[in-house]
């Protein structure tokens, strides 16, 4: 529980059972928002530390970055990083 409450900034029950839909939803809800949270122009404090990674996965799982967030907005570095060309 002190890993959960650490990350997210509180306790609650629903990290008891983290593989849980409730639990999942949750995550997911909070994490969406903090990406919110963290793009707009004037600071909001954050849910804990956990944001939504800014990316998306098409019907043919193709990942890509958020429309309009191909690198991010504090520090300016790719959110795909580099081609698996150079990686690889």
């Amino acid at each position: 529980m002190s890993l959960w409450a650490e990350h997210w900034g509180k306790i609650d029950q629903r990290f008891k059972a983290p593989e849980g839909l409730d639990c999942v939803k949750y995550v997911n809800r909070v994490a969406a928002d903090n990406w919110i949270r963290y793009i707009a122009d004037n600071f909001t404090p954050l849910q804990g530390h956990i944001l939504k990674y800014p990316l998306q996965v098409d019907a043919n799982g193709k990942v890509k970055p958020l429309a309009g967030f191909e690198t991010f907005p504090d520090v300016g570095g790719k959110v795909l990083g580099a081609p698996d060309a150079l990686t690889t």
